[in-house]
């Protein structure tokens, strides 16, 4: 966002950094505590059992990280987006409708992290 002037030292490995690491981690995880991505991050970074206060009540593996959205919308397609807000914010495509737009490039399951989208070959391609 903002330009750099001149030389810059970045400290990524600080207590600081890792501990704000551990803390996405951790809210990640009681999200979606069934991925595999995250349950290897949990070991790597220590991180504790699940906090009960803050697990979702919903079993896919989805994070809601909008990475999947940014990817189809970067590629003009713009077939997914979100509906809701906090727990219950989901990622659906527009008016929860099978997108007209959908190209099948499979770029929305490429980027996601947790393997929450799943690409199914039906057809014959040209």
């Amino acid at each position: 966002m903002y330009p750099v002037r001149g030389p810059m030292e970045i400290f990524t490995d600080t207590e600081r950094v890792m501990d704000a690491r551990r803390s996405v981690i951790r809210l990640h995880l009681n999200r979606c505590p069934q991925a595999e991505v995250l349950q290897s991050l949990a070991r790597e970074y220590n991180i504790e059992p699940l906090d009960e206060r803050f697990v979702a009540e919903h079993d896919d593996l989805c994070i809601r990280c909008g990475r999947c959205v940014r990817a189809c919308e970067a590629l003009g397609n713009n077939c997914l987006g979100f509906a809701g807000r906090g727990w219950d914010r989901i990622i659906v495509p527009p008016f929860n409708e099978p997108p007209v737009g959908c190209l099948g490039c499979a770029s929305c399951a490429e980027v996601c992290p947790t393997g929450a989208i799943k690409v199914r070959e039906e057809g014959e391609y040209l």
